[in-house]
């Protein structure tokens, strides 16, 4: 297998384009998706990667995708967990959303498979 073929733990280049895995977080006040590996320590739990989805390309289409209407109101609500595999293109590398929590800003391609998660 190529270096960056597996989804589950993409290696990311600016500007190309690639297939990922992961959970999408569509919160009122960062909306995210996190992929790669979960690890855990004692402290606490850390994911290995995160990255930002620019909110007026992602929020409307992953309802879409799902099947399911777009949330009226987003505001203070628990966040919505969709389990997805996408194409994305990453635009740039650096700190980004609440207190910079993400380290990529990507745009999403298409969505491949969308399934809610309870």
């Amino acid at each position: 297998m190529e270096r960056g073929s597996n989804p589950a733990r993409p290696h990311l280049v600016i500007g190309t384009t690639c297939r990922v895995h992961g959970v999408y977080f569509d919160h009122w006040e960062i909306a995210h998706l996190s992929i790669g590996s979960f690890h855990r320590t004692a402290i606490a739990r850390r994911r290995s990667r995160r990255a930002e989805l620019s909110l007026a390309e992602a929020v409307p289409s992953v309802f879409v995708a799902a099947g399911l209407p777009p949330p009226d109101a987003r505001r203070r609500t628990r966040p919505v967990r969709f389990a997805v595999e996408a194409v994305v293109t990453p635009l740039e590398k650096g700190r980004f959303g609440h207190h910079g929590i993400c380290g990529w800003h990507l745009r999403v391609d298409e969505w491949i498979g969308v399934t809610p998660i309870p």
